[in-house]
């Protein structure tokens, strides 16, 4: 899958299985935009209504940044 903003694309998503007891479908979400600090990672998990979906992200701590 593709992610755009406008006519700009941001990202990417791949269909991917978590390894939970029962496993879930999931979209890995990789975020990257000049306006991001750095790109960002996620999971993209479906309702069971397939109605909405959850988002699911962290930001690394500042320590653990490259940049200190």
């Amino acid at each position: 899958f593709r992610i755009f903003v406008g006519p700009s694309r941001i990202g990417d998503a791949w269909e991917a299985r978590s390894n939970g007891d029962p496993p879930k479908d999931y979209l890995r979400v990789k975020l990257d935009d000049p306006c991001l600090a750095e790109p960002i990672s996620a999971a993209l998990f479906p309702a069971e209504d397939g109605g909405s979906a959850q988002l699911v992200w962290s930001r690394r701590k500042k320590d653990e940044r490259d940049d200190g």
